[in-house]
């Protein structure tokens, strides 16, 4: 049986500003996209929409997504549009990045949304409060990867309110790997400093 550790993907970058009110560039084409999943409560199935254009339906249970959207469905992903409301952008690192719907969905009943800049991938907030750490790194497990460092996650129980039990106890396995990597990382370099002397 492989240890959680093992199950993690890369190490998510530290924060990005970004200005995500300048939507388009000097040429008017848009300079980032948007991934979003939405339930269709008049079918019960989620519908997927990209700020680009793109449209689809969830079928499956990790990714199997079609291209059937109705003309309903297209009307409640633009009513239901998620749009960044900060200029932090939490980038995934160390992968290509292949599977946007599947990731889109299993962040679905998070305040974020997955957001692409020039071939990047990462995570910007959709909506606001105190704290929004147990969010961030929420999404970052969901997505398997460790979230970053600087989303320092405080108060268990407030991760628990946040998240629920099974991801809040996932985010913190996640948490502890990346504190982890980063204590090896450091432990590698001071013993690399002692060896100068």
């Amino acid at each position: 049986m492989r240890k959680i550790k093992d199950l993690w993907y890369p190490q998510a970058e530290e924060a990005v500003e970004f200005d995500f009110d300048n939507v388009a560039n000097e040429d008017g084409d848009y300079r980032y996209n948007t991934w979003e999943a939405v339930l269709d409560e008049a079918t019960g199935r989620w519908v997927g929409g990209s700020l680009l254009g793109d449209r689809v339906t969830y079928k499956g249970r990790w990714g199997d997504w079609s291209g059937d959207v109705t003309r309903d469905q297209d009307a409640l992903l633009d009513d239901n549009d998620q749009t960044p409301t900060s200029n932090s952008w939490w980038k995934f690192g160390g992968m290509d990045f292949t599977d946007e719907w599947s990731v889109a969905w299993a962040v679905r009943h998070l305040p974020l949304v997955l957001v692409e800049i020039e071939g990047e991938y990462g995570f910007a907030l959709t909506g606001g409060g105190m704290d929004m750490s147990w969010y961030i790194a929420g999404a970052f497990a969901l997505a398997n990867y460790t979230p970053p460092l600087s989303v320092m996650l405080r108060d268990y129980e407030f991760g628990v309110t946040c998240l629920g039990e099974p991801l809040a106890r996932r985010t913190k396995s996640a948490y502890h790997e990346s504190l982890r990597r980063e204590k090896r990382r450091i432990n590698h370099r001071l013993a690399e400093l002692r060896s100068w002397s």
